[in-house]
């Protein structure tokens, strides 16, 4: 995510500056299609062969780069899902280590569950780093005991539990990966330059037949913007309207909550 600014941009500002642009354009278009017909007395007739190549090609661009930032949302549901189960099968086998730990180890996990809560909760970058040190300082004391106890009893159901936290660590570090791999941004930007010319054509075209087609015109600007926003949108993990969710995370927490040892000794 480096060098990427986009990325960082609130979507209504990206939209409404986009609108303004492609309006400008669109008129530009339009008073050069006037003033080329008025000069030259003919209509350009290629223009509209031009322009449905343009929009098929941007229509193009839109349903591939739509599949990628869909693909990737679906990525992140997957990843929360698996790390959520891992956790939980990692609190499960708790019990199969000594008593001596296992208040310990129960304590570290229900907290670094509240951990990947925020995480999912929290837009603001240094405080999310914050999280993620926190989650790894937790998964480091729990691997600490855990392999403590494996040299200790070198037995199957410590090799049962030491594997299940290693795919828990594992699917973290996944997780994060999925979050910050998302649509390459100079493929957006791809996508607005066809847009501008697009609508650049578009106007020009309407202004060889002195008609604005003024609805018609303008609810295609309004969707090829919609569109383009609905795509950052689904491409932005951690802000905006489409959101990954964490219901199976919080369905583990308040299951977590229920029905945890802990509750349960110290009444």
């Amino acid at each position: 995510m480096q060098n990427e600014y986009l990325y960082y941009v609130a979507e209504w500002i990206i939209a409404s500056i986009l609108l303004v642009i492609l309006a400008i354009l669109f008129e530009l278009g339009y008073i050069l299609g006037i003033k080329r017909l008025v000069r030259k007395g003919i209509r350009d007739e290629d223009i509209g062969a031009i322009l449905g190549g343009i929009l098929g090609l941007l229509g193009i661009m839109f349903a591939f780069t739509f599949s990628m930032a869909a693909s990737r949302f679906d990525a992140r549901k997957l990843a929360i899902l698996k790390e959520s189960n891992a956790i939980g099968t990692t609190y499960l086998r708790v019990s199969l280590l000594p008593d001596s730990i296992k208040p310990e180890i129960y304590s570290l996990l229900e907290k670094y569950v509240d951990y990947r809560l925020k995480y999912d909760r929290t837009t603001d970058r240094t405080k999310m780093n914050a999280i993620v040190d926190s989650s790894e300082a937790v998964q480091v004391k729990i691997w600490r005991l855990a392999s403590r106890n494996a040299v200790l009893n070198n037995n199957w159901n410590s090799s049962l539990f030491i594997n299940t936290l290693n795919e828990m660590i594992d699917l973290s570090a996944e997780r994060y990966a999925v979050q910050l791999n998302h649509v390459p941004e100079i493929i957006i930007y791809l996508m607005i330059l066809l847009a501008t010319i697009s609508t650049f054509t578009l106007g020009f075209a309407c202004g060889q037949e002195k008609n604005r087609k003024f609805i018609f015109s303008y609810s295609l600007v309004v969707l090829m913007v919609l569109v383009l926003i609905v795509i950052i949108d689904l491409d932005r993990p951690l802000r905006g309207i489409i959101r990954v969710g964490d219901k199976s995370l919080m369905d583990l927490d308040r299951s977590i909550g229920k029905y945890s040892p802990l509750k349960s000794e110290s009444n």
